[in-house]
């Protein structure tokens, strides 16, 4: 049996070992930075989409409600990308375990009731198209 050493077991060096210093790294710009310029139009339109059915009366139907609470959890996730975005402009590469579990609590609560909404809007639909004179008596 050869006893093999660290040079010969991992000939390149570890994710962590290259980019543990602090200072800004091209490859995380060039991968991250498409996924930021989307999410302030995201921010944006979500809530003019929840102002105006706050402020317009003839849309505070079932629907609309839901289709605004949609939208809030849409930007409640789409701010995981805060957290990444100022660690990249800091220049900090990697930040503690339990503040990672911190910045992205959030985000997934929104994430995972846009999946809920999205179903409650499909059987909410599904039901007007199996039985459409209800929507007449609701």
């Amino acid at each position: 049996m050869a006893n093999f050493s660290y040079d010969e077991a991992y000939p390149h060096p570890l994710f962590f070992e290259t980019y543990k210093q602090r200072g800004h790294v091209f490859e995380f710009f060039a991968v991250l930075i498409p996924n930021y310029i989307p999410a302030p139009f995201c921010f944006l339109f979500n809530f003019n989409l929840i102002y105006i059915t706050y402020k317009n009366r003839h849309m505070h139907n079932p629907i609309n409600i839901l289709l605004a609470i949609l939208c809030l959890s849409n930007a409640i996730y789409k701010m995981n990308d805060v957290p990444s975005f100022v660690n990249i402009v800091t220049a900090t590469n990697f930040v503690p375990l339990l503040n990672c579990f911190y910045y992205q609590f959030i985000p997934l609560y929104g994430l995972l009731s846009m999946y809920q909404y999205t179903c409650v809007i499909a059987v909410d639909r599904t039901l007007l198209l199996i039985f459409p004179l209800w929507r007449v008596f609701i």
